[in-house]
């Protein structure tokens, strides 16, 4: 019982983060156009890749959650993508590729998965795994 309540967290934020990624992938595949005209000038027209990509990753994310036991070296995987994300739109922003409009929906993004990153680090720490097992699975 003890590993379960110590779990919780990190299954809630992989959850959580799921829930969020796949809400955005299906939106970014129904809006067709409106987002990249929503974003900016600079922005292609198809963004549909990036949906595409976001419901792989929720799957992946919810197959993680949902394990009997959890596989440390996924969870390093899933908080490395969502910095990853998170840089990536920074160097996006930066040089101005987006209208006003864009650069809010995009920072604000991003500021909601290095969130889940930080819940997924923390849920992780909770754990208390050793730094030297991050491949092993874990017994929640």
């Amino acid at each position: 019982m003890k590993w379960i309540q110590r779990s919780r967290m990190l299954r809630r934020s992989l959850i959580g983060n799921a829930v969020f990624s796949g809400l955005s992938g299906i939106l970014i595949l129904i809006s067709g156009n409106f987002l990249s005209v929503l974003l900016g000038p600079e922005v292609p027209g198809n963004l549909s890749w990036i949906g595409y990509s976001l419901l792989l990753y929720t799957a992946s994310l919810i197959r993680s959650a949902l394990r009997k036991n959890i596989v440390v070296q996924e969870v390093w995987t899933a908080i490395f993508l969502d910095v990853a994300w998170v840089a990536g739109t920074l160097a996006l922003v930066a040089p101005g590729r987006f209208n006003p409009a864009g650069n809010w929906v995009v920072l604000s993004t991003a500021g909601i998965v290095l969130l889940f990153a930080i819940l997924q680090h923390a849920g992780l720490r909770r754990l208390s795994v050793p730094a030297n097992s991050s491949s092993r699975e874990v017994r929640t």
